[in-house]
């Protein structure tokens, strides 16, 4: 049986306009983006696809941690900038 191993990526990093796509190999199900300081600013639940575009418009520039929520458990946190 092959087994895949769970590996997410995000970019583009930094973003200009508060877009950005995760490529992952296993479906993504959910994607959320907090502040440096925690705070939550956007919470999507995805439709369990392995390339997903999020939107999170008007965000302040600075740096954001992006946590991707995948089948199975396995979730990464990215550090995401925008400019």
């Amino acid at each position: 049986m092959l087994t895949v191993k769970p590996e997410a990526q995000l970019f583009p990093n930094p973003s200009a306009n508060g877009n950005f796509e995760v490529i992952a190999t296993l479906p993504v199900e959910r994607v959320t983006v907090h502040t440096a300081a925690g705070q939550l600013v956007h919470d999507a639940v995805i439709n369990r696809m392995a390339r997903v575009t999020v939107s999170v418009p008007g965000l302040p520039a600075g740096a954001y941690i992006v946590n991707i929520h995948m089948e199975g458990g396995a979730t990464f946190a990215h550090r995401w900038w925008v400019k």
